[in-house]
């Protein structure tokens, strides 16, 4: 039994909740829609917390990287002040698998 796991998203909650115990709780089967509406009910202030704790984190991480940047944002941090990287590959598999 884990007390701590880094889960990468609602379908990999939902599978750890089916298949394994966690504290005091059984195997239970849980639709990720359920969870997802869960994740909507958390109060605001404790959203903003668990963000405001990351956030340095992150971005200590990404200064100490290693790794080149892709071109295409080496290129944006030399023309300008500041830069905002997004992360659309989720968008991109959907609008893959439905066509748009």
């Amino acid at each position: 039994m884990a007390t701590w796991r880094q889960i990468s998203g609602v379908s990999e909650l939902s599978r750890l909740i089916r298949d394994e115990s966690a504290l005091w709780e059984k195997p239970i089967k849980v639709s990720q829609q359920a969870i997802s509406e869960r994740l909507k009910t958390l109060p605001p202030v404790l959203v903003l917390n668990v963000v405001n704790s990351l956030m340095p984190i992150m971005q200590s991480r990404w200064e100490s990287r290693k790794r080149p940047l892709p071109p295409e944002i080496a290129w944006v941090k030399k023309q300008y002040d500041n830069c905002l990287v997004v992360d659309g590959s989720t968008l991109d598999a959907l609008v893959r698998k439905i066509g748009l």
